[in-house]
Formats: C-alpha cells, sequence, structure tokens
C-alpha cells in the first residue's frame, strides 16, 4: 500500500477566500519522485482547518523529498495557504483509501493507545469496528486504518459516509457499531473530524 502523508493546519484567508492558492504547492510536489496523487479539504466541524493528503510510493519517497535542498522552495509556495501550525503524520493503511477519500465526507479519527493496553489489542479493536462499519455502509468500503510512522501506538482510521448525519445515526442505531466503538474507547483516546475532500488535478 502506499504511504499517505496527513499534513494539517489552520487554512489562511487566503485558502478560504480562493483555494486555488493552493494549487502552485501541490502541482509544485506532484511532479516529485514517488508522488502518486492528493487530496485537501476543510474540517465540517470548525470550517477553517486545512487537510492534505499526499500519497506517495513509499514513506522514503517523500523523506528524501524533506530533505532535500528543493523542499525549501516547496514550503515557500505552500506559506500562503498555511495559517497556523503544520502537524505531519503518515501511515501506511490497511487497503487502498482511494473510495473513502472520494466519499462526500470522510471521517478522520485519530487513536491513541492508553497506557495499561497492548498494540496488538488496539488493533484487532479498531479491525473489528472496521469490519462492522463495513458490513452496513457498504458504499465506500473498505475503511482503512493502520499505526502511524511517527508513532507506533497511534493509529489513523478513516471511514466513507454519505454525510456527518449518517455516521452519527450508524453509531446510535447500530448496536454492533456502538459495542465495537465502547470496546475501541476501553483501550484508546479517540478524537475525529470529518473532512469532505477534493482530488487535485494537476494545472495544465
Amino acid at each position: 500500500m502506499p504511504a499517505i502523508e496527513f499534513a494539517v493546519f489552520p487554512a489562511s484567508e487566503a485558502f478560504l477566500k480562493d483555494e486555488k492558492v493552493l494549487y502552485p504547492a501541490v502541482d509544485w510536489v506532484s511532479k516529485a519522485d514517488g508522488y502518486i496523487k492528493s487530496y485537501y479539504g476543510i474540517q465540517s466541524e470548525d470550517k477553517k482547518t486545512l487537510y492534505l493528503a499526499l500519497f506517495w510510493d513509499t514513506y522514503e519517497h517523500h523523506k528524501t523529498l524533506m530533505e532535500s535542498k528543493e523542499y525549501a522552495e516547496l514550503i515557500g509556495l505552500l506559506k500562503p495557504s498555511i495559517g497556523g501550525k503544520v502537524d505531519m503524520q503518515h501511515v501506511v493503511f490497511s487497503d487502498d483509501a482511494t473510495t473513502v477519500l472520494t466519499a462526500p465526507t470522510t471521517e478522520i479519527a485519530i487513536i491513541k493507545k492508553k497506557e495499561g493496553h497492548s498494540v496488538e489489542s488496539v488493533k484487532s479493536a479498531i479491525h473489528n469496528l472496521s469490519t462492522a462499519v463495513d458490513k452496513d455502509n457498504v458504499s465506500y468500503v473498505p475503511s482503512v486504518y493502520g499505526p502511524t510512522v511517527e508513532d507506533a501506538e497511534t493509529f489513523l482510521l478513516a471511514i466513507g459516509w454519505d454525510s456527518v448525519e449518517a455516521h452519527t445515526k450508524a453509531v446510535e442505531t447500530g448496536a454492533d457499531v456502538k459495542g465495537l466503538v465502547g470496546t475501541l474507547r476501553s483501550c484508546t483516546n479517540i478524537s475525529y473530524v470529518h473532512v469532505p475532500f477534493k482530488v487535485y488535478s494537476p494545472v495544465a
């Protein structure tokens, strides 16, 4: 599976007025060795946090770019879109993330292991929840998950939904899903947001 870079930061006022300010940066990175494709979107909850999801052949391809002297040029191109601190994480998901990222909205959950629990127990709980969700939420299977490169005890889970409301309803009305969420919360700390991603098309 590809390595996916998630870069998350407050969007600048310039981006919120015109998302095209981001295009020169993504167009530049799209020519880098190992780049596959990218998606971007504003978080539904706060209407101002920008999420970039860039697919790489491997994590090492992006690492090589970040360590190159050309990387400063990319940062310069990104600056007009950035309105605050940038958080970056990388993950190799359990399956192809294309379907969940092209859903009307994508749930991005950050799941951190609690003290006293094993990574394997967390992974098992996430797997069981993902499997249960996919049984009912068939339009956007498979949901995907994986540990971050930066911290093996932190997982990202991505699930595609028709809407934020559809996600809420699935948890409230699905007995299996509700129970499995409870099991996962017993061994982890979970935070999540929803992002309607768009695929980036290189400028002609």
